[in-house]
Parts: C-alpha cells; sequence; structure tokens
C-alpha cells in the first residue's frame, strides 16, 4: 500500500498508514507493514538484476507483490501539502487488468496532526458506504474506456492506410514507433481516468466575484501541471518523431536526379515529397501536443473557467457603496451616489431618483431605515451589467437608466402628473428618445444626436399608436394621447396665460429665435431640438407644453376629415405657433422633425 508524503511529514508515516489501514479494513484483507515493505524490496532488487540492472517496471513489480500476498487490488495514497493545509488521495487499482475500483480526494483547510491522520482514516472508511457511487462511476468509465477504444480503432484504420501505402523498408520501423506511442497515450489516458473524478468535482455554484478570481488562478494552474506532466511523458516520443523525419528529409536532399527527367520536373517530384513529409511529421507531432492528449483531464477545468467568466456575478450592500442625496423639489428628484467598495468591481455613478410628492417622503424615510439597497451584476472582469436599487419595503426595484434610478414603468411611460380637479394624469415631459427606444427598440428621430433625454420626432400619428399598444402590454395599463380639451386644460396651469407656464415665450419653450445650437458635424449653429425639463414648468408642474416639438392628440379635425390635432408648436417655429390657444392638424401619416407627444392616462 504505496504512501507518498512530503518530506516535512515523514514523522507521521507510520500514524498515516495505520490510519488508512484501519479504515480499508471494514471492506478488505489488508497487506501492509514491515512485511509488505521487505517482500517489496526483494522482488524490486530481484526483477532489477534480471533486467539487466535496470530499475523494475512499476506495474510489473507490483504484479509480483500482489501474487507473493495472493492479493488482487493495490490502495495508492498521496498527502500533498499546500498554503497550510493538505489534499488527502486515495485510489484502489486492480493490478493485473488496471481498471480503477475506487478514486477519492478530500481537501483539509489548516489541519493539525490529529485532524490529518482522522481525515486519512475518513478517506478510506468512506468505501463502505460508497457502492452504488461505484457502481455509477463503473459505468461511466466503460463509457470513456469505450470511446478511447473506439478513437484507437479509428486512428489504427487509418495508420494501417497509411502502412499500406508506405515502403516495405519503413514499415516495421512505423510499426515500432506506432506501437510505443500506443502504449504511452493508453497508460496517459488511463491515468487521466483515475484523475477525472477529481476534476469533474469542481463546485457548480458559483463563488463570489473575488473568490471566482482566486479559484480561476487555481484552475490555470492545475492545468498547466497536467499538461506539464503530459509535456514531459511525451517529450522522448516527440524527439524519436522528429529525429525520424529529420533522417528522411535529409535522404530526400541526396536523392539525384534520374538521367531521363528534367530538372523541372525532378524539382517538382522533390518538393512534393518534401511536403508530404513534412504533413505526415506534423501530423504525427499534433497527436502528441500535450493539450490534446490532456484533454480528457483539463475538459472539466477549461469548462468551469468559462463558466466562471462568462458567469453574471451579484454584488451587493457590502461590495457597494450607496449616498442618497437632498431632494430637489424642483427637478422633483434625488441625487444618488453609487460607488464599489473595492476591485475588481468598476462602478462610479452619479445618478438621481425621480419620484414625485409622498412618494419621494415615503422613499426617503424607506432609505434612512435601511431598506433599500443596491445590487449590481457584473462580469468576472469588472464590466458592469446591470445596477439597481432594491426596495425591501415593497419588493420594488429601481433600475438604472443612463444613471437615472426608476422603475420599468417610469423608464417606458416616464413621470406621470395628476391634474387638479381631473381624472386624468398627463406625462411630466413629452416622450424622449430613450423612452421610445425602449418599447420599440428604435429611434427614428432626426435629431438622434440631440441624445435619450431629448423628445422623439419624426413620428407619425400611427406610429404612436404602434408605441402605446407595446407600452399598455408590457406595463399593463391603459396609456394613450390626451384629446385637445384635456390638453388645454393641463396646458394653462390653473391661470390664462399666452403660452402654456407664463408669457414670457423664452423662460418656458424653445423655438425658432432660441433654439439654435453649435453642431460640430455642420460646424455652425443650426435649429434643434432640446433635452426635456429645461424650460420653467407651468403651475402643474409640466414641463414644454409649448415648444420643443408639436404634441400629437386623440381627436380629429372634424368629423369630415381624418386628419388629427397637433398642439404646442416647436422649436423650427415662429413664436405666433407657441400659443396656448393655437391648434393645428396634420395627417396621421405625416412624419415631422417637429412632431412628437406626451401620455394621458385615465386615473383608475
Amino acid at each position: 500500500m504505496p504512501l507518498r508524503v512530503s518530506v516535512d511529514d515523514k514523522n507521521l508515516s507510520d500514524a498515516m498508514e495505520t490510519a488508512l489501514v484501519e479504515g480499508l479494513q471494514q471492506k478488505y484483507i489488508v497487506f501492509s507493514g514491515e512485511q509488505v515493505s521487505q517482500k517489496a524490496h526483494e522482488i524490486f532488487m530481484r526483477e532489477s538484476r534480471n533486467l539487466a540492472h535496470k530499475e523494475c517496471d512499476e506495474t510489473r513489480c507490483m504484479q509480483n507483490i500482489a501474487e507473493a500476498f495472493q492479493a488482487e487490488l493495490i490502495a495508492t495514497s498521496n498527502v500533498t501539502k499546500q498554503d497550510g493545509g493538505y489534499f488527502l488521495a486515495l485510489s484502489i487499482q486492480n493490478i493485473f487488468d488496471n481498471q480503477v475500483e475506487y478514486s477519492r480526494s478530500i481537501a483539509c483547510a489548516k489541519c493539525t496532526s490529529f485532524q490529518l491522520v482522522d481525515k486519512l482514516k475518513e478517506l478510506s472508511g468512506s468505501i463502505i458506504n460508497g457502492a452504488s457511487d461505484a457502481e455509477s462511476d463503473e459505468l461511466q468509465k466503460e463509457a470513456d474506456r469505450k470511446a478511447i477504444a473506439d478513437q484507437l480503432k479509428k486512428e489504427q484504420l487509418a495508420f494501417e492506410e497509411k502502412l499500406r501505402n508506405s515502403d516495405a523498408a519503413e514499415r516495421k520501423q512505423l510499426l515500432e514507433a506506432k506501437a510505443a506511442e500506443d502504449k504511452r497515450l493508453s497508460e496517459l489516458k488511463a491515468a487521466a481516468d483515475v484523475r477525472r473524478k477529481d476534476s469533474e468535482a469542481q463546485p457548480t455554484s458559483f463563488p463570489s466575484l473575488v473568490q471566482a478570481h482566486a479559484e480561476l488562478a487555481m484552475l490555470d494552474e492545475k492545468i498547466a501541471v497536467i499538461e506539464t506532466g503530459y509535456a514531459k511523458e511525451l517529450a522522448s516520443t516527440i524527439k524519436q518523431v522528429k529525429e525520424l523525419y529529420s533522417g528522411k528529409l535529409d535522404a530526400l536532399d541526396k536523392e539525384r536526379r534520374d538521367e531521363f527527367e528534367s530538372n523541372d520536373e525532378f524539382k517538382a517530384k522533390q518538393e512534393k515529397k518534401r511536403n508530404d513529409l513534412i504533413s505526415q511529421r506534423d501530423a504525427e507531432l499534433s497527436r502528441m501536443n500535450a493539450s490534446t492528449v490532456a484533454e480528457i483531464e483539463t475538459a472539466p477545468l477549461k469548462a468551469r473557467i468559462k463558466a466562471l467568466t462568462e458567469h453574471g456575478y451579484l454584488i451587493g450592500s457590502d461590495g457597494i457603496q450607496a449616498e442618497l442625496g437632498l431632494y430637489d423639489a424642483d427637478d422633483h428628484q434625488f441625487p444618488v451616489k453609487l460607488r464599489s467598495k473595492n476591485s475588481p468591481l468598476q462602478l462610479k455613478i452619479n445618478g438621481s431618483i425621480p419620484l414625485l410628492g409622498e412618494e419621494a417622503i415615503t422613499f426617503k424615510q424607506q432609505w434612512q431605515a435601511g431598506l433599500v439597497r443596491p445590487q449590481a451584476i457584473a462580469k468576472f472582469n469588472g464590466e458592469l451589467v446591470d445596477v439597481s436599487l432594491i426596495n425591501d419595503a415593497d419588493n420594488s426595484v429601481l433600475n438604472s437608466y443612463s444613471g437615472r434610478f426608476m422603475t420599468e414603468i417610469i423608464a417606458k411611460a416616464g413621470v406621470m402628473i395628476p391634474i387638479p380637479g381631473k381624472n386624468y394624469e398627463l406625462g411630466k415631459y413629452d416622450v424622449t428618445q430613450a423612452q421610445w427606444k425602449l418599447v420599440m427598440d428604435s429611434n427614428p428621430s432626426y435629431f438622434e444626436n440631440c441624445g435619450g433625454s431629448c423628445p422623439v420626432e419624426s413620428i407619425s400619428w400611427n406610429d404612436v399608436q404602434q408605441f402605446l399598444q407595446k407600452l399598455n402590454a408590457m406595463t399593463g395599463r391603459q396609456y394613450r394621447l390626451p384629446n385637445e380639451e384635456e390638453w388645454e386644460y393641463a396646458c394653462y396651469g390653473g391661470s390664462i396665460t399666452d403660452y402654456c407656464g407664463g408669457n414670457d415665450i423664452d423662460g418656458v419653450a424653445w423655438y425658432k429665435n432660441n433654439s439654435k445650437s453649435w453642431a460640430w458635424s455642420f460646424m455652425r449653429s443650426i435649429a434643434t431640438t432640446h433635452p426635456v425639463g429645461k424650460k420653467q414648468a407651468n403651475g402643474y408642474g409640466l414641463y414644454d407644453m409649448s415648444g420643443n416639438v408639436w404634441q400629437w392628440m386623440e381627436n380629429k379635425l372634424d368629423s369630415k376629415h381624418n386628419s388629427r390635432m397637433l398642439r404646442g408648436g416647436s422649436w423650427v417655429d415662429d413664436a405666433d405657433n407657441m400659443r396656448a390657444a393655437l391648434r393645428e392638424y396634420g395627417s396621421p401619416n405625416y412624419r415631422g422633425r417637429g412632431s412628437g407627444f406626451r401620455l394621458a392616462r385615465t386615473l383608475p
């Protein structure tokens, strides 16, 4: 029963072996101790003399030792010390057919010597409880062996075809090289099968982002160790193949042209032979590539690495610092700052939370009570995928839309303002390009470069109907366009003025005289739309009711015409068209650069 331990733990060898024997004796008759060691030494020396002073082959020696004790199984154990802990492995193998009957490994972090011995006893004693797993493992190993056998059979058929096409003088040499290579590959694959279970035992759950980085480093190191081991095993065979083909290429260079061949014919023939030899050599070497041979063993490790790097890691308040600022009653929003507490998460957001009246007061109370917490999903490299604020008080989620933390409904429909004394509400702003894109997954706006906070335009009345249909399906609410009566009442905001919100047109509206902005693409100032909410609101808290973009109405011009009404004026119009009382109309299919809309909803 070979036991391999580190130099530092040699003094514990006897105690370790005794612990293993105690566990194994629950199921097997165990031969160990001084008697076995002496017999092994005798057989080893005898076989080495028979082999002309070469060391005894380990498999042959083990078979002779097993025969001496009338045994057929050998238990091999490894105790590896690393980072203040131990990795313990036990394998039981039939020495005559090389089939592994049992294999298991466990970790013992920060173990004392006493704990180490107990763990070894636990490791060997668990065999008696693993019968059903062993049967399942045996079926899996049988399937793996069949797959390997099928692959070897295919390779053998390809090799035999190659033999039929090769010269008779080379056949013996190729057979010997193939036999040696097959033996080596068979031994390597058998060893990989023994260690496969350890590789497949990687956890299926995901650790934290920081722990994932540590696990990835460990997996990379393990793959490197496995592939390096195979590379060392294959080195001599690779050297032989290179020497074989080097000799063939040298011999080819020494060939002389036949007197009946032209120089061009001879060069073409030699070049073809050389290319064929190089291709054969490269194919042979490719089959002996350490990464390829180790693939059975490293595939589960590489699959784990792929899963770790592609997974989205959830990061909570333990990794994110959130700070809520003072409420801005004019803009109806809280400022909020989010920062990552440690790497590799890359998070730095200066955002806002749009909320109205009582909602804002309640939210502030919930925040101060610790009921609102930040949450992010990040990739392995720290790249941010999603960030949100979770309100445990009502289980709501405020997602980040370009730094504005909102529920999905607010993000798509916007903030709605109830109109005093009425049973409906209107959008605080015109529908923006960002809202349109969230719902329709497109942006038809001519002034797309203005940005997501600018009103969507270049849309027809019919386009708006498609938007409303999708929005209502997404939110479960019934949004619509306002009719002229609703719009005009809300426009005045409780007082009669020339424009929606006041008599100072420059204070409340973007129009022809003030809508120019510098455009680098034109290298001059041009008239354009502007971000919503930058002018003065009216008495009900509604912005841009005059100017920026015309707003489609639900109602028609009259019963005789299909044209739909437009109100409010736009960036390209003069002051007269901004007047609160002005009416305009257009075809339902008309898509003007100044036509947009505002949402309405009947209150339940």
